[in-house]
Formats: structure tokens, C-alpha cells, sequence
């Protein structure tokens, strides 16, 4: 049994109630393992394993409700997963990490404490993902994150230089403003353009407020979070028209494919792929839907109102730049059958 255990190279555990210890001890006995996926576990708190794992390259760790801390030590992890409460995460010394992917759609902003389990400071600062893994921003090629993730954004010079990035995927609400709004994605749409000179492709997730799954719990505990959730409600499909050009975004002569899916048809949102079409000067597709490709278990929702998609669709083909092609995906989704719906849902990951 435990050659079997030391020969193991991948493990998936789902609603499998793995504790802290079990954790350890699943890293310390299977010393072949490369690939860990860790999905809907409720009693992970502080998983932890400080000693090096010598093959451990890919990690994912979805919805562990209760998880407050992540400290890893694997040298050869290429490709980090996390989608979860917004908490601390210490990856050690993965000088091959080129993939990582952080979704923390919530609003529960707690104080982190001062230091981790292993006794070293975290980086302070609002920016999530740039605090948790600013060790190896220069090396990414791959990132995906929500853009409640970044606090304080508001200029092209806030995101530090991500030089070898090649694809980027945001998520944010169909709201005009707020914390998750698509002004926020805006912005860091304009920061990310500046700092990722070799940036090919890119990814907007356009998500409605149903999908945060808040419930009165939730508002009862986080006084702050019956506000959030009124702000929202009232910002959504707001018909208000806030000025998306007053952040100049450089001209970007990489990025030539871009995916927006949960394309709602509102004003706001064509004149944010519009914006696009601005500075994409090589941009040769892109595809839309009004499918959201999100989280799996959400996906394949159609958000927006046919008519209305189907015409700022027409006022889009009009602005598209010469080169550029467009793809309405919507008819394929309904009308075709699985394998295509298979790979278009492959394209949210």
C-alpha cells in the first residue's frame, strides 16, 4: 500500500472533508504526486506544508469555505488555483509558477494578522494578488483574478511590469461602479495594458449579482455587507453613462483575441468593448456571448435580452477595426450540441 501511495502522481478530492493534518500527510507520503486538487473540502483551515515537495506542479484549492490560510513550500508548482474566501496565501520559492488563478468574489474584507504559521510578515497593502505573489509577477504568463482583488486602483502606473504575461482573464459585475464594477475593470484594463507589452490575449467575465450567492447570514454577521449588496442592486444594468475614456490606454500592439461572455447589450458594457477597439491597434478576433462562462456551476446562463444584445452587436461590427474579425457565439451555445459547449466552457479556465 504505500509503494502505491508513493508512486501516486495525481489526486482529486471533492466533498471530501480533508483536515489540516490530512493535508500534510497527503504532501508527506506522496512524494510523487504532481497533481492536487482540493474542491468543497468545509474543515481545511490552515493547510500548511513547509517542506519541500520536490514534484508537486500543479495545486487547486475551490471553495473551502472555511480556509483561512494556505503556506506551500514546492519548488517545481507551475500552476496555482485558488478560488475562495479572500485569505493569506505563501507560496515558497516556485520558480517555475507561470499560471496563477485567484478568485475571491466576496465581500468579507478581514484584518490579516501580522504574520503566517511559518513566522514571516506577509507584504501589506490592498492589492491582493500583487501582496500574495509579488515574488514571481515578472514570471507569469497566465493570470486570472476578480477585480475586487485590487483596491485603490485608478491609474496606468499602479500595476507593477508583468513582462512575460500572454494571457489575462477579469472577472467583474454587470454594475457601473462599486468594488466589482466595470469601471474598476476599466481601470485595470488601462493598468494591465501599460504593464503586460506582450499580452495576446484577454479575457472580461461579465457576472450578475444573483452569482455572489449572499445570503442574510452573511449581512447579519458583515455589517457592511447590507450596503454593498444595496449599492449593487441599485448600480446594476445602471443606465447611467459614466465617461470610460477619461483613462487614456496606450496603444497595444500585442494583444490580438479577446473573449467577453456574460455581454448583457447595456450601454455600458458596448461602450467598454468599444473602448477596446480603441487601443487593440492588431486585435484580429474577438468573441462575445451573452452566455456568462464563469464558474462552471453557473455556466451556460444566458444574461442579456436577445433584441438588445443582437443590437449593440450590429453597432459593434460597425466600430470593429478593419483587421478584426467577430464572433457571436450565442447561436452556436444553444444550437449546437456538447462538444462545442465543452470547448467554449475550457476557454473560462
Amino acid at each position: 500500500m504505500s509503494k502505491i501511495v508513493s508512486s501516486l502522481r495525481e489526486l482529486r478530492l471533492k466533498f471530501v472533508d480533508v483536515t489540516d493534518e490530512q493535508f500534510d500527510t497527503i504532501l508527506s507520503s506522496c512524494i510523487s504526486l504532481e497533481c492536487l486538487h482540493l474542491l468543497e473540502s468545509s474543515r481545511l483551515v490552515n493547510v500548511k506544508h513547509s517542506v519541500p515537495h520536490m514534484k508537486l506542479n500543479y495545486l487547486e484549492i475551490y471553495n473551502c469555505s472555511d480556509l483561512e490560510n494556505i503556506e506551500i513550500f514546492a519548488q517545481n508548482l507551475v500552476s496555482f488555483k485558488y478560488r475562495g474566501p479572500r485569505i493569506y496565501i505563501f507560496v515558497k520559492d516556485a520558480k517555475q509558477l507561470v499560471n496563477v488563478v485567484c478568485t475571491c468574489l466576496n465581500f468579507r474584507v478581514d484584518e490579516y494578522p501580522a504574520k503566517n504559521t511559518l513566522g514571516l510578515p506577509y507584504i501589506q497593502g490592498k492589492h491582493f494578488v500583487f501582496g500574495q505573489f509579488g515574488d514571481y509577477l515578472s514570471q507569469l504568463e497566465y493570470l486570472m483574478m476578480d477585480v475586487g482583488s485590487f483596491e485603490g486602483i485608478q491609474g496606468s502606473n499602479k500595476v507593477p511590469l508583468l513582462c512575460n504575461l500572454k494571457h489575462l482573464t477579469l472577472s467583474c459585475l454587470n454594475a457601473s461602479r462599486g468594488p466589482f464594477g466595470m469601471l474598476r475593470c476599466y481601470h485595470l484594463v488601462a493598468s494591465f495594458a501599460k504593464a503586460s507589452p506582450f499580452l495576446h490575449r484577454l479575457k472580461l467575465r461579465v457576472s450578475i449579482l444573483s452569482r455572489l450567492r449572499i445570503t442574510a447570514s452573511d449581512a447579519y454577521l458583515y455589517p457592511t455587507l447590507a450596503y454593498m449588496i444595496w449599492f449593487l442592486q441599485f448600480s446594476l444594468y445602471s443606465t447611467e453613462n459614466p465617461e470610460l475614456r477619461r483613462i487614456p490606454i496606450s496603444s497595444h500592439k500585442y494583444l490580438k483575441e479577446v473573449l467577453v461572455s456574460g455581454f448583457s447589450g447595456n450601454k455600458l458594457s458596448t461602450d467598454f468593448v468599444m473602448s477596446i477597439f480603441d487601443y487593440v491597434i492588431e486585435l484580429e478576433k474577438i468573441e462575445i456571448t451573452s452566455v456568462y462562462l464563469g464558474d462552471v456551476a453557473n455556466s451556460l446562463v444566458k444574461q442579456g435580452k436577445a433584441d438588445v444584445v443582437r443590437k449593440s452587436i450590429g453597432l459593434l461590427h460597425q466600430r470593429l477595426p478593419a483587421k478584426a474579425q467577430l464572433y457571436f457565439l450565442d447561436d452556436q451555445f444553444f444550437i449546437k450540441s456538447g462538444s462545442y459547449v465543452d470547448t467554449c466552457l475550457s476557454r473560462a479556465f
